[in-house]
């Protein structure tokens, strides 16, 4: 029975490491950090979550159930504003890279156009994150970073 009980903990405990998110840190410098996070994303924006809603998963395609955030838009610092209010589409937790922002909290958020969900969305595509991009309260972002996105948005790159 003991030997068990150790087998089975070792097992969960790889399934666990298996299946949780792991973000790759570069050791750059902050500067490097935001330019690169700012080069990959589509679409960059200060906002305040006015919901979340449960996207129901019916295919295996993705691991974890999408999440759907609506955000009213603060401040557009990278892409086009087509609307006061925007959708970002996420995981419902951590463990498969989610991002689990708070109702009536304000981010900066970093977003990209994807097609991973559109097998539930039946969109084209959709606006995604996740929690290995800067994603983070507005309130803790450091005004350097803010600096940096505004500056790197003005002159186009």
């Amino acid at each position: 029975m003991r030997t068990f009980l150790i087998l089975s903990t070792l097992f969960l405990i790889t399934i666990t490491k298996l299946s949780a998110c792991t973000c790759a840190e570069e050791n750059n410098s902050f500067r490097k950090k935001v330019k690169t996070e700012f080069l990959s994303s589509d679409v960059i924006f200060t906002g305040t979550v006015l919901s979340r809603k449960e996207v129901s998963n019916t295919s295996r395609k993705v691991f974890g159930s999408p999440v759907m955030f609506t955000f009213k838009i603060s401040e557009m610092i990278k892409g086009k504003l087509q609307h006061a209010q925007i959708e970002i589409l996420t995981n419902s937790d951590g463990a498969s890279c989610g991002y689990d922002f708070e109702v009536e909290k304000t981010y900066l958020v970093y977003s990209r156009q994807s097609d991973y969900y559109t097998h539930v969305t039946k969109s084209k595509s959709d606006l995604t994150t996740g929690l290995c991009t800067r994603n983070q309260k507005l309130k803790d972002t450091r005004k350097k970073e803010l600096r940096i996105l505004s500056n790197m948005a003005r002159s186009g790159k």
